[in-house]
């Protein structure tokens, strides 16, 4: 089991997204892509987003 995971290659993830873990934190993702469907498919929207502070524990 991985405990510490420090923005491994991932070739699934959209560029920009990163994926870090620590053993006190596993949070995975610390960064996002908006994406949205038109009839051309999947496209992506603006740029990486900071999503660590929507994934932090509720005080």
């Amino acid at each position: 089991m991985a405990t510490t995971l420090n923005d491994p290659p991932i070739r699934m993830l959209l560029g920009g997204v990163k994926i870090f873990t620590s053993p006190s934190g596993y949070n995975r993702f610390k960064t996002a892509r908006f994406i949205e469907f038109s009839a051309n498919g999947w496209k992506t929207t603006g740029a990486p987003v900071d999503v660590s502070d929507a994934l932090a524990p509720q005080k």
